[in-house]
Formats: C-alpha cells, sequence, structure tokens
C-alpha cells in the first residue's frame, strides 16, 4: 500500500512508527544522574553511535545545558550511557540513557532528592540541550524507575 496519499487538497502521510517515543524527557533522578528519555535522543540524534555531554549551568535563568559532543577528551566531557530494554507485554526494544551528574548537582546545589522531569528544549544557535529547572514535574515511581 502507498505510504502517503492525497484527499482533496490534503496530503497525508501514514504514521507508522507506533509505539515510538518522541518526547524529549530529561529527568534528574534522585540518585544523582539526569535520565534521557528515547524521546530525547530520537529528537537529538544522539541515538546512533557513541555520545559524550558536556554539562553547564545557567543560575539566574535555573537551566541546565547539556551539550553534546563525540568527543572523549573535550574537557568536561561525561559518557552518555545507553541501554536497551524490552517491554514485557509488547516485546518492543527501547533505548533509555543516563549522565553521571552527582558532581554537578552538588557543585551547583541542584536538588537532586527525588526524581524530576523535565520537556527539553534544542537551542540551535548554541548547539545544546536546555533544560529548566522551574518547569520540572515529580515523576511518578514508575517514571522514574524507567527512565
Amino acid at each position: 500500500m502507498d505510504q502517503n496519499f492525497q484527499h482533496m487538497k490534503l496530503n497525508f502521510e501514514r504514521f507508522t512508527n507506533t509505539g515510538g517515543s518522541f518526547a524529549p524527557i530529561i529527568s534528574i533522578r534522585k540518585h544523582g544522574a539526569f535520565g534521557v528519555s528515547q524521546g530525547a535522543l530520537n529528537k537529538f540524534g544522539l541515538l546512533d553511535g557513541d555520545w559524550y555531554v558536556v554539562l553547564f549551568y545557567d543560575k539566574a535563568a535555573q537551566a541546565v545545558g547539556i551539550q553534546p559532543t563525540r568527543n572523549a577528551e573535550e574537557e568536561g566531557a561525561i559518557k552518555l550511557v545507553k541501554r536497551k530494554a524490552i517491554a514485557p507485554k509488547s516485546g518492543k526494544e527501547s533505548i533509555s540513557s543516563s549522565i553521571s551528574a552527582k558532581a554537578f548537582f552538588e557543585y551547583y546545589g541542584i536538588d537532586c532528592t527525588e526524581t524530576r522531569t523535565y520537556r527539553a528544549t534544542w537551542d540551535e544557535e548554541a548547539k545544546i540541550i536546555v533544560v529548566k529547572l522551574s518547569e520540572g514535574a515529580a515523576a511518578t515511581e514508575e517514571e522514574g524507575e524507567s527512565e
């Protein structure tokens, strides 16, 4: 069957990526790491290959910057650790990742006593993922564990 079709003046595109995740969610986990959802990996082009990040903080704006790099030798580079999981019901594979950041949280006094989730955005000019700490929400226990 054709992937796309036109109806009147509308040009429909068939959606076939059911079960995929595209919401760019970053969490601050209670044990001192950033969790990066599969949606964020997809949105920011970090799904394939080895990636590292350099962390930044804007105290006045209460914003974290996460700058992806392929260069493990870049000053401040931290490995983006990815792991695969298989959903028990659907059998679909998903990938989540984490960034060890306990020292970062301690240095800047960022609270990581409970897991909180944030919708991340991409700053094209700076080539950096932006997480506004004022816009977080407490994660459910399930979200905190699965990220």
